[in-house]
């Protein structure tokens, strides 16, 4: 292995993120965690990426865990949760549109507004 020696073995490390999802049943975040590993975000972004490697399995069981979590989240109206969850979930590259759907709305001068949305080849416009 090249570069510095890892300040984290995989055992330890996995013991804290058990210890970590278990003290935050119901609101872990991915930062929280990173944060009790000492290590930042990027480096839990990194190992979630690798597809292999010593701590993709743990990677991906804390990443896995705050998806469904927000997900959950969904089917609770109550105190703007679910808009919460729906950012969180957007800011992480899940999309509420079909792959390769763009929505455009533009101002057009007669007054009110043509809005375009194309995808999968196919355009459809709409003046409001």
């Amino acid at each position: 292995m090249a570069g510095r020696p890892r300040k984290l073995d995989p055992v330890t490390a996995n013991k804290i993120v058990d210890d970590y999802l278990a003290s935050h049943p119901d609101k872990p975040t991915i930062s929280g965690c990173a944060l009790s590993l000492g290590v930042d975000i990027q480096t839990i972004s990194n190992w979630s990426h690798e597809g292999k490697g010593p701590f993709f399995g743990l990677a991906t069981k804390l990443v896995s865990t705050c998806y469904a979590k927000h997900e959950e989240r969904l089917y609770d109206s109550k105190g703007g949760a679910a808009a919460g969850s729906i950012f969180w979930l957007k800011a992480h590259g899940l999309s509420d549109q079909p792959s390769g759907t763009k929505v455009e709305a533009v101002t057009v001068p007669e007054g009110g507004i043509k809005v375009t949305i194309t995808g999968s080849g196919n355009a459809a416009g709409v003046d409001v």
